[in-house]
């Protein structure tokens, strides 16, 4: 639901100032849970912070992982010959204005990354987010992440099945999400990442990652 049409809601609602001060309480015990969040991050726990919960990413398959590999590898392979920005796999915390998320992967523009520290924790938005889905994860990666990467305008965002062997390429354009494909089969081409493209079939398989990291 776009912000606009939201906001149009609540300000029909008559109790408008009764739910209001609800929600302020609410939000001030997130507050709470949030300062909590910052001492596990502190303590440097792999932990994510999603609408006043404090959660753990779960990687509950070895495909899971070597999907996030393959796919991190073959970014990073086309990077280091054309350094346009700095990935990260599995290992930025991106804060958002209210969830705080470790995406699988995430790409930054050399614009933006210019800006960062070797030490920096926290990180803005990406220019590209993955999440590879889990049994876990899905009801999450396919509906809370991409509202909020979407009402955060994050140029693009994949969604990769590792068990189907599809992917789920989002484009935002003006106000919303446009999906460009859905497929397991073809090119995969970036739009964050320009020049980047890939054929989907070497996310998944390993004997043709190896030879299209080669070839590249």
């Amino acid at each position: 639901m776009h912000t606009q049409t939201l906001l149009h809601q609540v300000l029909q609602m008559p109790h408008i100032y009764l739910f209001m001060r609800e929600l302020e309480e609410s939000l001030a015990k997130e507050q709470e849970a949030r300062a909590k969040y910052y001492e596990l991050m502190d303590a440097h726990k792999r932990v994510e912070f999603i609408n006043g919960e404090i959660t753990t990413p779960f990687f509950d398959s070895e495909k899971h992982n070597l999907v996030i590999q393959q796919l991190g590898k073959l970014l990073q392979n086309f990077l280091d010959k054309h350094p346009v920005g700095t990935l990260f796999v599995s290992n930025a915390h991106v804060f958002l204005t209210r969830n705080t998320y470790i995406p699988d992967i995430c790409f930054f523009s050399a614009e933006k990354a210019k800006h960062f520290t070797p030490k920096q924790e926290k990180f803005p938005a990406p220019d590209l987010v993955i999440e590879v889905l889990s049994r876990f994860s899905e009801r999450i990666d396919k509906m809370i992440k991409f509202a909020d990467y979407e009402a955060h305008r994050i140029s693009e965002y994949w969604i990769v099945d590792a068990d189907r062997g599809f992917v789920e390429q989002y484009h935002f354009e003006k106000y919303e999400y446009e999906m460009i494909l859905k497929t397991n089969h073809g090119l995969l081409k970036s739009f964050a990442i320009n020049g980047f493209e890939v054929p989907i079939e070497a996310i998944f398989d390993s004997e043709l990652n190896k030879k299209t990291l080669e070839k590249n």
